[in-house]
């Protein structure tokens, strides 16, 4: 630890680490464009700078590039600081277009509020501005208006540094610099809402949000992200009782701040025309709508009247819901035929995903984390960057990153090469690239394994062998499971079982008597946020007519969707 004197405040800070982190620490605010905590500084923007007294030759630095020193006096609102400060706003804004009153970040725009607090009262430079085609979109979600842009770099820098992939660029050089796309490619990528986030002046902005509310018009709820088992954290803004967009709520533990396009924007059918939103019952081959009272005697009278009934849990289905069902069939109805439509064997989980910020390796066992929960690929990029290395079984969208493929597990499970096994030389990797040449070689991944004691195994349905792997790591290490649907969890948690159970004991009701899911199962089936097949009497609690609801669905009971009310969730 280290001590410095800030505008006249003692702090005390770990060795390396920024000015700009020890300012925040001290409640001091030193305004910031380009710098983002979870990149690497450049000091691309300049407007972060104070005065250090004392001990340089050049007193004016930025803080977000400067490592604190012992007994540092730092002045964050000197004289010459704010000089400093201001001239480099009046540049920024030679050629920013004066359109606050139209512009989608008014009201939230950085460089709006600095220029409030920290700019000149007036500009010197009277020269024509530079103007360019407006409303270029670079990719399905996001547009870019080029004028508005500061070349703070952050989005560019986030595709090359976090998400390792060829997105935005910075195109020509000097003053003729702008951000854009390689050859005029389409930014089509898992992660390109997180640009737009990123970007503190509205230069890049979501097709879905563009133009459509202000600020100040919209209400913030803290929610999670319903896409996959991870469990983002969110913010909900709501525009008059309706949602216009989501953005990421900062849960380092889960998330390290990013969103998934999935969760970003897979939130409209909210508000489709698909919504359930009154009572239905069948009558002559159709669903028509009916009242709350008319709609239960029916649901309850078939599922009552009958010695043969299941029910089948979708994913969706909150931890409040589930334990209100369980007690509804298993003591209400007297059955065991309670299943999860994602069931998933219950296994004993030592990972966790900040585990993988440590991780001396990861290895990925036929599953594709890509796919099943996207963040948790910028994740292990994140630790691949730290110097991780990656063993891939099976095929995952994380192949070209790979240090060592496999095609099965088993060849994990040899007895581990010994500790003085020669240590593997791997090509540095460059940041925008995958890793080193990828091998197909046993004992090139046995000896990766040699040692080691950080080793996150990561899993979806797990094999027994996948599991003697991982039983060898303790936590936060060794396994982490990915699972189908946002609360699959939750449902076996709570007494909502996967039929058959691989690697669970059975439940005290015992395991469903039944397959749940071929046609006509039980004599009566109700269905909770779970695809309907078809039946004697089928009851769904849905909160969309799908096509299947519309056919086999004898009752429906509309239910509220996951952002609309106040519920608990279990994550991976």
């Amino acid at each position: 630890m280290i001590k410095l004197n800030i505008d006249g405040i003692d702090v005390e800070v770990e060795k390396g680490t920024l000015l700009v982190e020890a300012c925040r620490k001290a409640g001091i605010e030193v305004p910031v464009y380009c710098y983002h905590p979870k990149m690497n500084p450049v000091g691309a923007c300049r407007v972060c700078v104070v005065e250090v007294v004392g001990g340089r030759p050049k007193p004016i630095q930025t803080a977000c590039t400067t490592e604190c020193m012992d007994q540092m006096v730092v002045r964050t609102r000197s004289e010459d600081a704010n000089k400093a400060r201001a001239g480099i706003l009046e540049f920024l804004l030679v050629n920013h277009p004066l359109d606050c009153p139209v512009c989608d970040r008014g009201g939230e725009c950085d460089l709006q509020d600095f220029t409030l607090r920290y700019g000149p009262p007036q500009s010197r430079f009277m020269e024509a501005k530079r103007h360019f085609s407006k409303a270029l979109r670079v990719g399905k979600n996001v547009v870019l208006d080029r004028e508005r842009c500061i070349m703070c770099q952050r989005c560019a820098r986030f595709c090359g540094e976090v998400a390792q992939e060829e997105g935005l660029v910075i195109i020509e050089r000097g003053s003729r610099s702008e951000i854009g796309t390689f050859e005029d490619r389409s930014y089509d990528s898992n992660f390109s809402g997180n640009v737009i986030e990123l970007c503190p002046v509205g230069a890049l902005t979501a097709e879905s949000y563009r133009f459509r509310a202000r600020p100040w018009e919209l209400q913030h709820f803290a929610g999670v992200c319903t896409q996959c088992s991870l469990g983002c954290n969110l913010t909900l803004d709501v525009r008059f009782d309706r949602l216009a967009r989501q953005r990421s709520r900062v849960n380092d533990a889960i998330d390290d701040g990013w969103l998934c396009d999935r969760g970003r924007y897979g939130f409209e059918w909210v508000h489709s025309e698909n919504r359930a939103l009154a009572p239905m019952v069948r009558k002559d081959g159709k669903l028509v709508e009916t009242t709350w009272e008319d709609a239960l005697k029916v649901a309850a009278k078939g599922l009552r009247d009958t010695a043969n009934v299941g029910a089948v849990a979708g994913p969706e289905l909150t931890n409040e819901g589930a334990w209100l069902l369980v007690r509804l069939v298993r003591a209400g109805l007297d059955s065991p035929n309670l299943v999860s439509s994602a069931g998933s064997a219950r296994v004993p989980v030592t990972g966790r995903v900040q585990g993988l910020d440590t991780a001396e390796v990861v290895v990925i066992v036929d599953c594709d984390p890509t796919d099943l929960t996207p963040v948790l690929d910028l994740r292990i990029k994140k630790a691949l960057r730290r110097g991780a290395r990656l063993i891939v079984v099976g095929s995952s969208g994380l192949d070209p990153y790979a240090d060592v493929k496999l095609g099965s597990v088993d060849d994990l499970l040899t007895e581990v090469a010994p500790e003085e096994a020669p240590a593997i030389a791997f090509p540095a990797p460059r940041p925008w690239e995958p890793g080193g040449k990828t091998v197909a070689d046993a004992e090139t991944a046995r000896k990766l394994l040699a040692g080691k004691t950080r080793v996150t195994v990561i899993v979806s349905e797990p094999s027994e062998n996948a599991l003697k792997l991982a039983a060898r790591f303790e936590a936060p290490h060794g396994l982490l499971q990915l699972l189908q649907g946002v609360n699959t969890a939750g449902l076996r948690e709570v007494g909502v079982w996967s039929h058959p159970p691989v690697f669970d004991a059975s439940p005290a009701w015992g395991p469903c008597s039944q397959d749940v899911g071929k046609t006509g199962p039980f004599s009566a089936t109700l269905y909770l946020h779970a695809t309907p097949a078809k039946g004697d009497h089928v009851v769904c609690v849905t909160h969309t007519l799908t096509q299947d609801v519309r056919e086999h669905a004898h009752v429906v009971l509309p239910a509220c969707a996951i952002p609309e009310q106040l519920c608990t969730l279990i994550s991976t």
